[in-house]
């Protein structure tokens, strides 16, 4: 893990908030934060400053979190780059976040060209397949989450694809899914939040 907490102080809506970065994961070294290891469906490694999946079974995935420190009423954003090198197009992979042990949302896409918001609410695109361009196996597709102003936008490489209400956070785990057979590489992990500053008078948030 590169940074938790790092420096990169944006400046945000009033003087005394700035949104932080929380967790910057670059892969770089296998520390611990991130799980490793396997399983009967699944392999997870650290390799090559990427962190690697391997799923074997048709429809049967993985979820990997974390649960880094979070102010769920705050605006925030969550990223990470993934490149499906080989296996099946015709299921999901993406980031899940807002989550507890039993609830959580997944903003997922498929190289055959879909994306999916998972969660447990029931609304317009909300848990059903969406048609949109996504690159293909091999390439890499960028996925961003942001909340500002209690609305949420869905990114995919740099485009706004879905802008909604926000949805609630059961819980602060966020994390990986993955949800068929395929090898799956995921690189800079990025969180960041907002937070707020105790500033003396005068004091200006550093930049």
């Amino acid at each position: 893990m590169r940074s938790i907490l790092t420096i990169g102080f944006l400046l945000a809506s009033l003087a005394d908030y700035a949104q932080i970065t929380i967790l910057d994961e670059q892969f770089n070294k296998d520390d611990g934060t991130w799980w490793t290891g396997a399983r009967e469906n699944y392999t997870v490694r650290i390799k090559g400053g990427k962190y690697l999946l391997e799923t074997f079974y048709d429809a049967k995935g993985v979820m990997l979190h974390l649960t880094p420190y979070a102010n769920p009423e705050a605006d925030f954003s969550i990223q990470a780059d993934f490149v499906q090198k080989s296996g099946s197009t015709n299921n999901s992979f993406g980031i899940l976040w807002g989550g507890d042990s039993d609830k959580q949302h997944v903003f997922g896409i498929s190289s055959n060209g879909y994306y999916y918001i998972g969660s447990p609410v029931k609304d317009k695109n909300l848990n059903e397949w969406i048609t949109q361009t996504v690159n293909p196996v091999g390439q890499l597709n960028q996925l961003r989450i942001e909340q500002k102003n209690g609305k949420l936008s869905l990114y995919l490489n740099n485009t706004e694809i879905l802008k909604r209400d926000a949805l609630p956070w059961y819980g602060k785990r966020m994390g990986i899914v993955n949800y068929t057979n395929m090898v799956l590489e995921v690189d800079n992990f990025i969180f960041k939040n907002d937070v707020k500053i105790n500033l003396a008078p005068g004091s200006e948030i550093p930049q």
